[in-house]
C-alpha cells in the first residue's frame, strides 16, 4: 500500500497518460484520458485530499486564467454554447492535470516517461514516412495534397506535433549518444525527424520548430552540454539536409518556394504564403477593436466577419494564439493569458537554474505549444489544447520529482 492508496491503482494514473498518447492523434479522443482521470480521482479522493500539497495547485490555477477569463466573455458571446464548453474544458483540463502530477509523489521517473515520450515520436515519424515513401501510413491513408499527415489523416498535424515535441526528441538522442558506442550513431535519428517536420509542409510548424530549437540550444548552452563548434556544426549540417531535400523532393521544394514570397512584400503573394492568413488575421483583430474588453467568445469571429462582410475569414479561429485571445475574450482574457505565459516562463527559468534538466525541456515543449505567435491552430481548438496540457502536466509532474530528488 502507498499511503492508503494500492500500487495497482497508483499505476493507472500513469496508465491513463500512455492512453493519451495512444489515442492522441484520433481527434478528440483523447478526452478519454480526461474521463479516466476524474473516475480514478474520484475513487481516491479521500487519499488524495489527505495528501495533497499547494504545489499541485499550479496547473489548476493555470486552467483558471485561461477558463475565467472565457466565463466572462460568456454573457456577450455570440457562440455560448461554444464558449461555455471552452470554460469547462479549461478548467477540467487544469485539474486532471494536478492529479496526473499528484501521481509523481509516489516514486514515478521521468526519465521513464521521456522515454516512453520518445518511444511515440518514433512510432509516429516512421508512420508518417511510410506514408511518403510507400503511399499509405500503418493505417492505410494516403498523403493529402503532396503533405504528410501520419495517424493524423486528414488532418496535415504531424509535423506539427513533432515541431513542438522537439527538444524531447533531441534531449533523448543526446542522452543515448553519450553512452558512447555504437549508440553514438542515435544522431541520425535526427534526420527522419527533420524530414516529417518539413515534409508536414506547415510553415507554422517550422517556425514551431525554429523557436523550440533556438531555447533548447539555450538550455545546452547553460548546463554546459555543447560549444559553439559544435552548435555551428549542427546548425551547418542541417542545413546541409534542407538543401538536399530541396534538391530531391518536389513537394517541399514548391512549398518552400511559395514561402519565399513573404519576402516580395506583395499582399497577394505574401496572402499566398500564409496560406491565407492575412484576411484572417485582419478579421480577428477588426473583432478585436471592435469588442476590446471581453471580445467576441470561442469560434465566432467567422461568423462575426461575415456579419460584417469582411471577406476571408474562412476558418473560425484566428490562426495566431495572441489573436484567438484578443478576438475570442479581449483584453480581460489577454491579461489572463500574459499570466499564464509568464508563470511558465518563470517556472522554466527556475528549472534550468535548479538543474532539473528533464523539467526544463518539458517547459521548453509547452512555452512553444502556447506561444504567442503559434500560426497553425487556434489557441481554444481541441487540438493545442490537448497537446498543451499534456506537455504542462508533464512539466509539473517533473517538476515535483526531480524537485524532491534535489531536496534529499
Amino acid at each position: 500500500m502507498l499511503q492508503g492508496l494500492s500500487e495497482w491503482r497508483v499505476k493507472l494514473f500513469g496508465a491513463v497518460g500512455l492512453i493519451f498518447l495512444l489515442v492522441y492523434p484520433f481527434d478528440e479522443a483523447y478526452l478519454l484520458s480526461v474521463f479516466l482521470l476524474l473516475v480514478l480521482g474520484a475513487l481516491s479522493a479521500k487519499t488524495i485530499y489527505r495528501t495533497w500539497d499547494a504545489e499541485l495547485n499550479w496547473t489548476i490555477y493555470l486552467g483558471l486564467l485561461i477558463a475565467v477569463p472565457l466565463l466572462l466573455t460568456l454573457v456577450f458571446a455570440v457562440n455560448k454554447e461554444e464558449t461555455f464548453n471552452d470554460v469547462l474544458r479549461f478548467s477540467l483540463l487544469g485539474f486532471v492535470s494536478a492529479l496526473f502530477v499528484w501521481h509523481f509523489r509516489f516514486g514515478f521517473s521521468p526519465f521513464r516517461w521521456m522515454l516512453v515520450f520518445f518511444g511515440f515520436q518514433l512510432f509516429w515519424i516512421f508512420d508518417a514516412l511510410l506514408q511518403y515513401f510507400s503511399g499509405a501510413n500503418l493505417l492505410g491513408n494516403p498523403m493529402v495534397s503532396g503533405r504528410l499527415t501520419g495517424l493524423w489523416y486528414p488532418g496535415i498535424i504531424v509535423g506539427t506535433v513533432i515541431a513542438h515535441s522537439a527538444p524531447i526528441f533531441i534531449e533523448m538522442v543526446r542522452r543515448l549518444a553519450i553512452r558512447g558506442g555504437w549508440f553514438r550513431l542515435s544522431w541520425l535519428l535526427i534526420l527522419p525527424m527533420l524530414t516529417v517536420i518539413l515534409l508536414g509542409g506547415s510553415r507554422a510548424s517550422w517556425l514551431a520548430f525554429l523557436v523550440a530549437m533556438t531555447l533548447y540550444a539555450f538550455y545546452l548552452f547553460w548546463i554546459k552540454a555543447i560549444s559553439i563548434k559544435w552548435l555551428v556544426t549542427g546548425v551547418l549540417l542541417s542545413i546541409a539536409a534542407v538543401l538536399i531535400m530541396y534538391q530531391l523532393m518536389p513537394e517541399f521544394r514548391a512549398r518552400a518556394d511559395n514561402t519565399l514570397q513573404l519576402f516580395t512584400w506583395d499582399y497577394e503573394f505574401m496572402n499566398s504564403a500564409t496560406s491565407g492568413r492575412l484576411p484572417i488575421w485582419y478579421a480577428a483583430w477588426m473583432t478585436f477593436i471592435e469588442n476590446p474588453w471581453v471580445g467576441v467568445g470561442s469560434d465566432a469571429v467567422k461568423d462575426y466577419a461575415a456579419a460584417r462582410n469582411w471577406e476571408g475569414m474562412w476558418v473560425r479561429y484566428a490562426h495566431m494564439f495572441v489573436l484567438d485571445v484578443l478576438s475570442m475574450t479581449g483584453i480581460i482574457g489577454f491579461i489572463g493569458y500574459a499570466i499564464f505565459y509568464s508563470i511558465l516562463m518563470g517556472h522554466t527559468w527556475q528549472s534550468l537554474k535548479n538543474r532539473w534538466d528533464l523539467t526544463t525541456v518539458m517547459f521548453i515543449c509547452a512555452l512553444v505549444m502556447a506561444f504567442p505567435l503559434n500560426t497553425h491552430f487556434g489557441f481554444y481548438n481541441f487540438r493545442p489544447v490537448g497537446l498543451m496540457w499534456a506537455f504542462i502536466a508533464l512539466a509539473y509532474a517533473f517538476r515535483l520529482s526531480e524537485r524532491s530528488k534535489a531536496a534529499v
